[in-house]
């Protein structure tokens, strides 16, 4: 579900990871972390490769911060989880609050799927199927500064997504994918909240 208007990455990433990257693939909601808008992002970030990939479903409950608990590779890991958990939440009931809570107040780390699920909502749209994330093969980059400020790389996975009408009739339908993606955490208190997000086909 990447279209250029509408915003998407390689098929999990649904509608933002195309704002993100700027590719014109097919996937599920994943907003954009810096830009809300369509735009091409720079491929430094590094694709990660584990021998032994972590693969972790996202919940289907309803997520909110947590104070930090574990490593800090832990906390981040499930921080990044209760993200997409968010996501596939906030698309669901069409309410941005899930995103809301687990991002940095004030950035612009969920402003695509933000708009997007405004969008829907306003033109009286819905999602029949909603897909749900998988994180995979999940690291922390080395940071060496400041210890409440991390960056994470992982391969999300998603199911199929369709958007229909009021009528229940199909508008789109959004693939099953998978992207590499880049999340930039801030710690504030004992909660790890997402500062930026991006993708790479």
């Amino acid at each position: 579900m990447l279209t250029p208007g509408r915003a998407g990455t390689p098929p999990p990433l649904h509608r933002i990871a195309l704002a993100c990257t700027g590719l014109l693939l097919a996937v599920m909601p994943v907003a954009c972390a810096n830009n809300p808008e369509p735009t091409p992002v720079d491929t430094a970030s590094k694709e990660p490769t584990s021998e032994s990939p972590t693969v972790t479903k996202t919940p289907s409950a309803s997520p909110s911060p947590s104070a930090a608990a574990g490593s800090v590779e832990e906390q981040l890991e499930a921080a990044t989880v209760a993200f997409y958990a968010a996501v596939t939440k906030a698309y669901a009931t069409l309410d941005p609050a899930p995103i809301e809570a687990v991002i940095v107040p004030h950035s612009r780390a969920g402003g695509f799927y933000l708009n997007d699920i405004a969008t829907v909502r306003k033109k009286g749209h819905r999602f029949s199927d909603v897909p749900e994330y998988t994180v995979d093969n999940f690291e922390v980059e080395p940071q060496d500064a400041d210890p409440s400020h991390e960056i994470v790389t992982f391969k999300l996975l998603a199911d199929f997504s369709e958007e229909v009408d009021e009528k229940g009739r199909s508008v789109e339908e959004f693939p099953a994918g998978s992207a590499n993606g880049r999340i930039e955490f801030m710690k504030e208190g004992d909660t790890w909240l997402v500062l930026s997000q991006r993708f790479e086909e």
